[in-house]
């Protein structure tokens, strides 16, 4: 090959790098415009949901506060019954189970107690009593 012949060749190689580099950068630009204007529209919405959530605090405290007052002024019917009761000289039998907080009792593990108990007649009329809990505890 000729430096004639080298020279064309160089010189059009050049032309489409050149042509190619102008793709690419504009293909970036592009990009890079696109990706602003979502970051953009990303600050917005972000703007405007960090409002909204201001707006729901500050919605939720009052909300709590309305509840707080609530429960302050609740009356349940068997205590403004043993006030009545009180006034007039009789003294209530019992209060209402709602009015007495009670937790549920916790479920035995027959097996568990089975196996603690020791040798002996406890432990077989145990295992009489609750023979198919324990059975299906093993």
């Amino acid at each position: 090959m000729t430096i004639e012949e080298q020279l064309i060749k160089a010189a059009s190689d050049l032309s489409a790098l050149t042509a190619e580099r102008d793709e690419l950068r504009t293909a970036i630009e592009a990009s890079a415009v696109k990706e602003a204007k979502d970051f953009e529209s990303t600050l917005a919405k972000n703007a405007e949901l960090n409002t909204a959530l201001e707006t729901l605090g500050v919605e939720k405290q009052g909300l709590l506060a309305k509840i707080a007052e609530l429960q302050a002024n609740t009356v349940t019917a068997s205590v403004e019954a043993a006030k009545i009761a009180a006034s007039v000289g009789v003294s209530p039998v019992e209060l209402s189970p709602s009015d007495v907080s009670v937790e549920a009792a916790a479920p035995v593990n027959h097996l568990q107690h089975f196996l603690s108990l020791p040798m002996g007649a406890e432990r077989s009329s145990y295992f009489a009593k609750y023979k198919n809990e324990i059975v299906r505890g093993i």
